[in-house]
């Protein structure tokens, strides 16, 4: 009467679906395709006609191997392109603090000029007093008095350290007067 059907081959079926899979998890689901593909083939051509499926495989190992080969791809590229992408994020938090530092070097010569139109000494206390309403939200500025080096009895000029944060990153420049 009826010739029954093949039977699909289990590992076939199974490398396909995994192979699907593997579009979302990668090599997690790829690699387990890929064997299932190559045991279903095998079983496939064992069976000498009475198994169905080697579409089944072959997709399952082309899904496989091109989603594990791509998702390895794109783990290696995180892991090379990620010291890059962090020094390029220092050097903008260093310009960042560059910013600031030039900011309170101006806030240094307003000060200045300040002290001398009021005939008080200047200070580098002001000056902090002073940048305390710039605005530094992404950094912590400090200025310090360098001293009076030359014995003139004025401070010589202000050490400034800009320091992000999260204190990962410092930058530090002078700030001095002229006569």
């Amino acid at each position: 009467m009826f010739d029954p059907l093949p039977n699909v081959s289990r590992p076939a079926q199974l490398s396909m679906h995994l192979g699907f899979f593997s579009v979302v998890l990668g090599f997690v689901t790829g690699i387990p395709a890929i064997i299932l593909g190559y045991k279903g083939k095998a079983e496939i051509e064992a069976a000498q006609g009475e198994l169905l499926g080697k579409e089944y495989a072959f997709a399952g190992l082309a899904f496989g191997y091109i989603c594990s080969v791509l998702s390895l791809l794109g783990i290696l590229i995180y892991i090379l392109s990620t010291p890059r992408f962090l020094q390029m994020e220092e050097q903008a938090q260093q310009q960042k603090l560059r910013s600031g530092i030039a900011a309170a070097q101006s806030a240094c010569s307003m000060v200045y000029a300040e002290s001398l139109l009021e005939e008080k000494p200047f200070s580098c206390g002001d000056v902090n007093r002073e940048i305390d309403g710039y605005g530094f939200e992404e950094m912590h500025i400090f200025i310090s008095s360098m001293g009076d080096t030359n014995h003139d009895g004025n401070i010589d000029g202000c050490a400034i350290t800009a320091t992000s944060l999260d204190g990962k990153v410092v930058a530090t420049d002078t700030w001095e007067y002229l006569e």
